[in-house]
């Protein structure tokens, strides 16, 4: 895992602010500042959706942690989910001293969705039906448990943040959500103890029956649009026969009444799902299939969709239930599903009262949570900051310096610009380089004495807090360049604005008297330059595609000798698609792929779904091969193979060498490529390792195996 840059610079920030000896606030809605987003530095997809994700909200670069993940998509082990991820998440919140600001751990895309929790169950005296899966957004969720090891992370009623109790008649209050709140069993908020969680989402899945990256940056753009925006239409609450259905009926007519007052527009329908409708602004349902184009109907920006089925969250192949992707496909902010066959089926889906909660102004997340006794198999995909309905306080900074570099001190006074439209401001928050600083109230003034910052770079930001049940959050942010020291660092990026996969990027960095120099990418560090000036090349597609932020930093040993460098902006676009080839009549040509060793054909591969399939079909240990074909892309777009060997390997498309890579032992990569729509060829080369096994996976929406009919010969 990648740290940010050294928090040191903060030990001395000198600053005066009225009003710090009140209690400790409550603080809840949710913004950039509250959120860990975890990004999969080996896939090109969790990257792209992060940079867009981070620029779209505003993710300080502290907030954002790269993990050196190799095991995409696979299930984990309960024991390797705590050792691997969990507990290095939460350490690393410690070791960047913002623990006690983060709220929501976010992942992007290619993590593990599904936990094996087995080992936690074998003394527990659990149900033997009890699912022995759990989901990575409600494990993370349920993390002081799951944690210790405690298998009460499975019980009925283990979310004490829900609002409707179980056998509850009435509809709850809404209420805030920040991590260090303790929950009791009757879901009271406690001064002390009680019960800890941490909002927990993904932002996109584009393994297995997942979304396309495109699918995936649509929903989540449209997501982040409509934030205080009070949208036009329609919540439906859809009833059938189906016992998925019949789960929720008695919860719909008491969830439109609540949301009568609120002013949001609801209806209960009969049916499979909405038809004809065109201003879908949420829906739940309970199918085990649907076709949501046929419906006609339109999910509009924003919108959180669930459908209560049994296997909503398994993406793979074969389950005969419609995946919650579809929803996303088509638009919606958010959605949710079980990644096993569910114990209890009201316990572990959300309440139709849901929507309730979102409607009085909580993020998606917030709503979520509010509405789910047992999350632990439940899995939330989509932006969870989402927040149509938020009354968000508006604010600008009286006092803010004109000078283009700032010396000495500086006071600021922040104002209220919106008091009528969000009832007021209950206290204003300060944080400095992604860390929060302290608090003051309405009216206060405060002051940083430049001095005691490293020279360079530094970005302050006010967050106002609405004075409600809700407490949704506004912001200023101000960037500034201080200048007390002496210090200087230049940094130049070649190309300027914007560079293709492909293209080199070229990073020169300058610092008289500087020992080394860091460039680094949201505080995570890429590479390091010796000595006081330098110049480095970087392969653009280690980043994603998307936004990137880049800046320089100079460690000193205090803030006389530290200096940071303006951050440079850049778009990064994938390379130019490869041309569609030529090879006659696609739908004429034999179903699979051509399979040969040490250059002799032995056969056709219809489906690489087994990892063994290379040695069943007579390829042995350490031998060569080749398995060639084409197929037939659907429309432009970024396709990917996901591919697991040992041994040598080279994947050619259309003649061009994508990928090669020599591992000892089985190694996952995730091989981005951009096609034009048509037919291409493709070709793996290789030599096995010790074993002949071979896992191969391709696509855009999602990715499957590498199989007939779409792969021909």
């Amino acid at each position: 895992m990648h740290r940010c840059s050294n928090f040191s610079r903060l030990a001395l920030l000198l600053f005066a602010i009225a009003c710090l000896t009140m209690k400790r606030p409550a603080q809840a809605g949710g913004g950039p500042e509250n959120v860990l987003l975890v990004v999969n530095v080996n896939s090109w997809a969790s990257q792209t959706i992060a940079n867009h994700y981070a620029a779209w909200r505003q993710i300080p670069p502290s907030n954002i942690l790269y993990v050196n993940w190799r095991f995409a998509d696979e299930p984990l082990t309960v024991e390797d989910f705590r050792r691997l991820l969990l507990g290095p998440i939460l350490q690393e919140l410690q070791q960047r001293r913002i623990d006690e600001q983060i709220d929501y751990i976010v992942y992007s895309s290619d993590f593990p969705t599904q936990i094996d929790i087995t080992a936690d169950m074998q003394n527990a005296n659990a149900p033997e039906r009890l699912s022995r899966i759990g989901a990575l957004t409600g494990m993370t969720y349920l993390w002081t448990k799951v944690l210790s090891g405690d298998p009460r992370y499975v019980v009925q009623d283990a979310n004490a943040y829900a609002r409707e109790r179980p056998n509850s008649t009435t509809v709850a209050r809404t209420s805030g959500f920040h991590q260090w709140y303790g929950w009791g069993a009757n879901g009271e908020l406690q001064e002390a103890g009680g019960s800890h969680y941490l909002l927990s989402s993904m932002l996109a899945v584009t393994h297995g029956r997942g979304n396309s990256v495109r699918e995936a940056l649509r929903s989540l753009n449209g997501a982040s649009r409509v934030d205080g925006a009070r949208p036009a239409g329609t919540m439906y609450f859809v009833q059938n026969s189906d016992l998925r259905s019949r789960a929720r009926d008695d919860r719909y007519t008491p969830t439109v009444r609540a949301l009568q007052p609120l002013g949001v527009k609801s209806s209960v329908l009969r049916g499979a799902l909405p038809r004809q409708k065109n201003d879908v602004l949420g829906v739940m349902m309970g199918t085990k299939q649907f076709d949501w184009p046929a419906s006609g109907s339109t999910i509009r920006p924003g919108a959180f969709c669930d459908n209560l089925t049994d296997l909503g969250a398994d993406f793979s192949s074969g389950t005969g239930q419609t995946p919650l992707t579809d929803f996303i496909r088509y638009g919606a902010a958010g959605a949710s599903g079980v990644v096993a066959t569910p114990y209890d089926t009201n316990a572990e889906f959300p309440s139709p009262l849901l929507q309730v909660h979102y409607a009085r102004g909580c993020t998606l997340a917030e709503a979520f949570y509010q509405s789910v006794n047992c999350p632990y198999q439940s899995l939330l995909v989509g932006d969870p900051l989402c927040r149509p309905w938020a009354k968000i306080p508006a604010l600008t900074l009286e006092g803010m310096p004109t000078a283009n570099e700032v010396t000495g001190p500086i006071e600021i006074k922040p104002k209220l610009t919106s008091p009528s439209a969000t009832g007021g401001v209950d206290r204003f928050q300060f944080f400095l380089d992604g860390h929060r600083v302290g608090y003051a109230r309405d009216g206060d003034s405060f002051a940083i004495d430049t001095a005691a910052l490293s020279d360079g770079y530094h970005e302050l930001r006010v967050v106002a807090i609405e004075n409600s049940a809700i407490e949704s959050q506004g912001r200023a942010i101000l960037p500034i360049m201080t200048a007390n020291h002496g210090r200087k660092i230049e940094l130049k990026v070649s190309p300027p604005d914007r560079v293709r996969w492909g293209e080199r990027l070229t990073i020169a960095a300058r610092c008289p008297g500087a020992s080394s120099i860091r460039i680094q990418r949201n505080g995570a560090l890429l590479k390091e330059i010796s000595g006081e000036e330098g110049t480095l090349e970087i392969d653009p597609r280690t980043l994603g595609y998307g936004p990137v932020t880049l800046d320089a930093v100079v460690i000193g040993t205090d803030v006389t000798t530290q200096v940071n460098s303006a951050p440079v902006k850049l778009q990064i676009v994938p390379s130019n698609a490869l041309p569609a080839q030529i090879v006659g009549d696609f739908a004429a040509l034999t179903e699979g792929l051509q399979l040969a060793k040490n250059g002799q054909a032995i056969g056709v591969v219809n489906d690489t779904t087994t990892f063994d399939w290379l040695g069943r079909n007579g390829v042995g240990p350490l031998e060569s091969f080749s398995l060639s074909g084409v197929f037939q892309a659907d429309q432009a777009d970024v396709y990917q193979f996901h591919v697991r060997f040992a041994g040598n390997l080279a994947i050619k498309v259309d003649g061009h060498t994508i990928e090669s890579f020599t591992s000892e032992q089985p190694a996952t990569r995730i091989v981005p490529l951009v096609l034009a729509a048509g037919v291409h060829q493709v070709e793996f080369v290789g030599t096995t390792g010790s074993e002949p096994r071979f896992d191969v996976q391709f696509g855009n929406q999602g990715v499957g195996p590498v199989a007939a009919p779409r792969f021909r010969h």
